[in-house]
C-alpha cells in the first residue's frame, strides 16, 4: 500500500489513480489496469470540479476578486458614509452650527470609507505580504 505524502494531498489525481490501482489489483473486485486507465481521468475531474464549486468563492473574497457589488468592503463604506451624511445632515439643519470636534467627526469616517472603497476597487487580488 504506498503511503501518501502531505505534498500529495495538493494532487487529488495521484491519491484517486493510486486508490483506484490499489482496488484493481485486488482478486476480489472484477477490476484491472486497464480500466484504471479508463475512469481515472473521468473520476479526477469530477472530484476537481466538485472541490472548486466549494473553494473558489474563498478565493474570490479572499483576493478581493468578487464583483464589487458582492463586497462587504463596499458595502460597509457605503452604511458608514450613508449614515455619517444622514447625521451631519441632521446637525447641520437643526439651526446651531456644529462645532470643530463634531465636523472631525463626520469627515473621519468618510474619508476612512471612502479609502476602504479606494482599495477594494484598485486591488489586484493579490494580497500584499
Amino acid at each position: 500500500m504506498p503511503q501518501i505524502k502531505i505534498n500529495d494531498i495538493l494532487d487529488i489525481g495521484k491519491i484517486i489513480v493510486d486508490v483506484l490501482e490499489r482496488n484493481a489489483a485486488k482478486t476480489s473486485t472484477k477490476m484491472d489496469q486497464s480500466d484504471v486507465q479508463k475512469i481515472a481521468p473521468d473520476i479526477v475531474k469530477s472530484v476537481k470540479d466538485a472541490v472548486n464549486v466549494q473553494v473558489q468563492p474563498v478565493v474570490d473574497n479572499q483576493t478581493n476578486n468578487e464583483p464589487w457589488y458582492k463586497s462587504r468592503i463596499i458595502r460597509g463604506s457605503v452604511v458608514v458614509i450613508a449614515t455619517t451624511a444622514w447625521t451631519a445632515f441632521q446637525d447641520f439643519t437643526d439651526g446651531t452650527p456644529p462645532d470643530l470636534n463634531a465636523v472631525l467627526g463626520y469627515v473621519g469616517p468618510v474619508l476612512g470609507a471612502a479609502y476602504a472603497i479606494y482599495g477594494r476597487l484598485t486591488s489586484n487580488g493579490s494580497p500584499a505580504v
